[in-house]
């Protein structure tokens, strides 16, 4: 089997290379212009600060996001399988950008009051999101016939999986929006 007939289109690859660099941007911004006591605010008991949203964005693409790929990759294509995926892509980035609906985060999740360096933050995670856009751009693996089974969607390809981590991006960076909203708002 050719597992280069189940790769993505330049098409799709060029959505998901602009979805990546549209989101990381967004990300980026949004966290470099918080005050150091609002970097930490928590706005509710049991929620996260900014510094522990974005700590979370770059863990996620420091050690879920390839490591899921090359696992999943590595594995033998299933073309049977295709079926079980086929349509979902544009239902990935709107569920996970949806923050209507909440999602808890595991209890291992929750932070302590750490210290969270923002500029190695920040830097970290442009070089790792570069690093993951440049393996994607050069990647011809099977995107479309290599599966994971992930709770709440069912069964997604590797290819609906970056677009999963990238609106996981948007999630949160929307999360410190709202924290940097309640910011300016108590301080008018």
């Amino acid at each position: 089997m050719n597992k280069n007939e189940f790769t993505i289109s330049s098409q799709e690859k060029k959505f998901a290379i602009e979805h990546l660099n549209r989101t990381g941007k967004a990300f980026v911004e949004a966290i470099q212009d918080f005050n150091e006591k609002h970097w930490y605010m928590r706005p509710g008991a049991g929620q996260w600060s900014a510094a522990e949203c974005a700590q979370h964005i770059l863990e996620t693409e420091l050690y879920y996001y390839m490591p899921t790929v090359e696992k999943v990759l590595s594995e033998e294509p299933a073309p049977a399988r295709m079926a079980e995926a086929n349509g979902k892509d544009n239902s990935i980035i709107a569920g996970m950008e949806n923050r209507e609906y909440k999602i808890k985060g595991q209890p291992w999740e929750e932070s302590s009051e750490k210290v969270i360096d923002r500029e190695a933050l920040i830097t970290t995670f442009q070089a790792k999101r570069a690093e993951n856009i440049v393996w994607l751009e050069n990647s011809e693996g099977a995107f479309r016939a290599n599966f994971i089974d992930f709770p709440g969607m069912g069964t997604i390809d590797v290819y609906q999986f970056i677009l999963f981590i990238s609106s996981h991006t948007t999630r949160h960076t929307g999360q410190i929006q709202d924290i940097k909203d309640l910011e300016f708002s108590q301080s008018a």
